[in-house]
């Protein structure tokens, strides 16, 4: 079980766009450590209103399979390895349509490890005939390590 002080919380800003579709300044990232262990499976209470309803998990080095959210918010934990002094964990959500991609978010993580939620506001990245945003997410840096992944939407 997961003690609330061990949770910490990091707010980061990222670059703006002019409003409209696949507006980044709407994403309002939001970042919390919930665990000093690198753990997965069962941390999240799921179905019913208001509640987190789970859509996959991934490990990966490099880039992620791609989910599909229905918009609003999207939650991802992401468990990672510490992997010694001077080393930055980068990542950038990805929405991908045929014609193009968008990037939804860049952020950092710190250099520690443990378990982190990472909460975005995708609703602006909805598009196409499904009416769902095909995301994924691409981990910048630490390219030896692999990191594990449960997506929320």
């Amino acid at each position: 079980m997961i003690k609330k002080s061990q949770k910490q919380t990091l707010n980061q800003e990222g670059p703006e766009e002019e409003g409209g579709i696949n507006d980044q300044s709407s994403v309002d990232i939001k970042i919390t450590k919930i665990s000093d262990d690198v753990l997965l499976g069962n941390l999240m209470s799921t179905r019913g209103a208001g509640a987190w309803d789970y859509i996959g998990y991934d490990a990966f080095y490099g880039t992620s399979k791609t989910f599909y959210s229905g918009g609003g918010n999207l939650r991802i934990l992401i468990a990672q390895p510490y992997t010694g002094p001077s080393t930055k964990w980068l990542y950038k959500l990805i929405e991908e349509d045929p014609a193009s991609t968008q990037t939804v978010k860049s952020f950092e993580l710190p250099n520690s490890s443990g378990t982190y939620t990472v909460d975005f506001k995708v609703g602006s990245f909805v598009d196409g005939a499904n009416g769902k945003a095909e995301l994924h997410l691409v981990k910048l840096t630490v390219p030896t390590s692999k990191v594990a992944t449960e997506w929320y939407d």
